[in-house]
């Protein structure tokens, strides 16, 4: 059978999209459909989107024969940062700093020229360097980006770089921050996550193979090689084999809790100490490798279900993911991406990274010794987990 190729090709691209049930917002409301052009530009910036609700878009491609199976994406919507510091419990800023306007602007670096100036890309936040587009917007830094950290430390008694990554991953919301947190501690509680944190500091310190529960358990969901590799900075970067993804596999689902629980509490960590040594905010590099994927997978809600469950853990870690690599993606996901990137906030999409193959930026970032090909070529789950380097921290 001959194929006319010109009709082969895509012609538009359409998403559906529904706000789903969220807090104040009970039902699924569907909006209007969106068609574009497939040859229309990279990125759509589309407005009317509401804060703090998760977004459904189901993308499919458009031509003359039919239309393609819909690949769905779902966005959070972040909240809309204030216009200025809400300060829910009326303290007087004065009495949370003891730097005055002026030595706060010195330690961010953004007033005084003698101050010592961070990496290109950073700005010197507190007692660490923060890329750029991490922050909302640059010129909120100042006296009341401070009073608010330094609001949160007294408040929950946490060190600063907890409360400065808790701070910037509610988007400089106060009220969601104090939202937030008294919902992680409620959690952590509940899942005895402190004695696990002590559990793991001592095998961080010992010698012995750093291994997940269940691991081979989720092996028979989806193949997951956590923390297998170190990036150059000394990030731990881990992979998930999407294409492996079996939707008919038999794990419980207190195995998936638990497995999740432990890798984003070893991965939280790493992280702060490797920020306290540095001075710099680390971040866990995530690599998605999309290869293989097929509808079915897709379509799937039960496994959709079990695999929300085995990244469910890492919503309670704030600001802990510094980049995400869609790899080997395929080109419906790639144009879908092009489609949904545009309706997200851009300091979330800068974290995303989309790509029909394996992207320079990311070998770059892993370095030329990698083994990263061989993990892709052969996905298998790895027992132990790397281990983040043993320095002495750095005094601030």
């Amino acid at each position: 059978m001959e194929v006319d190729t010109a009709q082969a090709m895509a012609t538009h691209v359409i998403a559906k999209v529904i706000r789903l049930p969220g807090p104040g917002h009970e039902g699924m409301e569907e909006l209007d459909d969106i068609s574009v052009p497939a040859t229309s530009p990279a990125t759509l910036t589309i407005g009317g989107l509401q804060p703090s609700s998760m977004y459904e878009f189901q993308v499919c491609a458009v031509n003359s024969v039919g239309s393609s199976s819909s690949v769905c994406i779902r966005v959070l919507v972040p909240p809309v940062p204030p216009p200025v510091l809400d300060d829910p419990e009326g303290d007087d800023p004065a009495q949370m700093l003891d730097d005055t306007a002026a030595e706060s602007s010195e330690r961010h670096g953004y007033a005084s020229p003698a101050a010592g100036k961070p990496a290109p890309g950073y700005l010197l936040v507190g007692g660490f360097e923060v890329r750029q587009t991490q922050l909302p917007d640059p010129k909120l830094l100042g006296p009341s980006f401070d009073v608010a950290v330094a609001k949160l430390q007294n408040r929950y008694g946490m060190a600063e770089q907890a409360a400065l990554r808790l701070y910037l991953g509610c988007n400089l919301d106060m009220q969601e921050a104090v939202r937030r947190y008294d919902g992680i501690l409620e959690w952590r509680q509940r899942h005895f996550a402190d004695d696990l944190r002590q559990t793991l500091h001592s095998k961080i310190n010992s010698s012995e193979p750093i291994l997940p529960p269940f691991q081979e358990q989720v092996a028979q969901l989806v193949i997951v090689n956590p923390c297998v590799l170190v990036a150059i900075d000394g990030s731990p970067v881990s992979i998930y084999h999407v294409g492996t993804a079996q939707t008919k596999a038999q794990v419980h689902d207190d195995q998936l809790q638990r497995w999740s629980l432990f890798t984003a509490e070893y991965v939280d960590i790493w992280l702060t100490q490797q920020s306290a040594r540095s001075g710099r905010l680390a971040g866990h590099v995530q690599i998605y490798d999309l290869h293989n994927v097929s509808f079915w997978q897709i379509s799937s809600g039960a496994l959709f279900e079990k695999l929300k469950i085995l990244l469910g853990a890492g919503q309670n870690y704030m600001e802990q993911v510094s980049s995400i690599f869609v790899i080997r993606s395929g080109s419906m996901f790639s144009m879908a991406w092009k489609f949904i990137k545009g309706w997200i906030a851009p300091r979330t999409a800068s974290k995303i990274h989309v790509s029909n193959d394996i992207p320079k930026d990311l070998i770059q970032l892993l370095g030329p010794n990698s083994s990263l090909l061989p993990l892709l070529k052969t996905p298998q789950w790895t027992p132990a987990m790397e281990r983040p380097a043993h320095e002495s921290a750095r005094t601030a």
